[in-house]
């Protein structure tokens, strides 16, 4: 199925990418520009950070979470990130296995602790 891509980015630094068939959007990726300076804990850095990436079930293996990755790349690229960056529920193991397809490489661990 042939796609095309639109996007929209706001003044906040957010960007959306829709992926869109035939019949309509079957699939996006939300994203955020971040800029952040040195300070005594972390190096400057500038991160593509990608929030969300979904694709209709109906769509998926057919090349365009693929395509929303390449467009997020590229746009990333245009704005001075240095990274792309992503997080993954770690149940998430077909997420991993396409994040991974695309160069992704997991990098940290987050742990959580519930407080009653």
């Amino acid at each position: 199925m042939a796609t095309s891509a639109a996007s929209v980015s706001a003044a906040d630094g957010s960007h959306i990418l829709i992926a869109v068939g035939h019949s309509g959007p079957v699939g996006y990726l939300l994203a955020e520009f971040r800029v952040r300076e040195a300070n005594p804990f972390k190096y400057a850095s500038s991160v593509f950070f990608i929030h969300h990436i979904a694709v209709e079930p109906s769509h998926q293996e057919k090349g365009v979470g693929k395509r929303l990755m390449s467009s997020a790349s590229e746009l990333a690229g245009q704005l001075g990130a240095s990274f792309l960056r992503l997080d993954s529920w770690h149940f998430n193991v077909d997420a991993h296995k396409f994040f991974e397809a695309q160069g992704f490489a997991p990098v940290s661990i987050g742990f959580e602790r519930q407080l009653s």
